[in-house]
């Protein structure tokens, strides 16, 4: 597992947050210099913002929640990917995944497919694989919600880089706009801020102050102790096995 023990890939679930919200984590990778997979659900202007940043990768996050057919679930991976021509890679709205829609996704030109959450605390020494369709499926191992819950349930008791930067299998984390905005350190400050989702003068109301811990501080932190490693930062469709 040597080949990707010396990189991290940075994933963004956009999950339509609002301009000004994306703005800041824009501003933030701009800020860092280090690639990402941003994974797009909606059209903005700041996609064209994106595109300027070079080690910025756009990929697509389809939602089927709402959808039964498997020709509505194409129609809306078509969609966005009229938004994202460019797009290679794919996580799906709540993770949804199936025979089927792999086979959409090959069918459309996408080649990568990050859907399965598998988190460290498993043990398994993950790596991607690759479907019988030759999509390349690659898990991911932390994200922030998630972490947010795990903290509450236990599972987690705070917010250190240096267990996942340390992992031997592949490392793909996953953040969102509105946490890194908020700096979500626990899901009631989440809930709390949701009914201002795409009111950002609210939303700042709502905003963690605590410079110890929270989304954005570990994203910064996983970006300042990775530096010190040496480790490297990559974009989802630069994984190959």
């Amino acid at each position: 597992m040597d080949k990707f023990k010396n990189t991290i890939y940075i994933t963004l679930d956009v999950d339509w947050a609002c301009d000004e919200v994306l703005k800041e984590t824009i501003k933030l990778f701009n800020k860092e210099d280090v690639s990402a997979t941003f994974f797009i659900t909606h059209q903005t202007d700041l996609i064209t913002e994106l595109r300027k940043n070079s080690k910025i990768e756009l990929g697509i996050h389809p939602n089927f929640n709402q959808i039964s057919g498997i020709t509505d679930m194409e129609n809306s991976i078509i969609y966005l990917k009229t938004i994202v021509q460019e797009a290679k890679s794919v996580r799906t709205h709540s993770l949804m995944q199936s025979s089927n829609i792999l086979d959409l996704y090959q069918k459309q030109g996408l080649k990568y497919e990050t859907n399965t959450y598998i988190p460290l605390r498993s043990n398994i020494l993950l790596k991607p694989y690759y479907h019988w369709n030759g999509i390349l499926r690659i898990p991911f191992f932390w994200e922030d919600d998630v972490h947010c819950l795990d903290i509450e349930n236990g599972d987690e008791k705070d917010w250190d880089v240096n267990r996942f930067i340390d992992y031997d299998g592949i490392k793909v984390f996953n953040f969102h706009p509105i946490h890194l905005f908020l700096n979500t350190e626990n899901l009631q400050r989440y809930r709390k801020a949701k009914e201002y989702y795409h009111e950002s003068d609210k939303l700042k109301d709502f905003i963690n102050k605590d410079s110890n811990n929270g989304a954005r501080v570990f994203l910064e932190n996983l970006i300042h102790v990775s530096r010190e490693k040496s480790i490297k930062f990559q974009c989802i469709y630069n994984i190959s096995m």
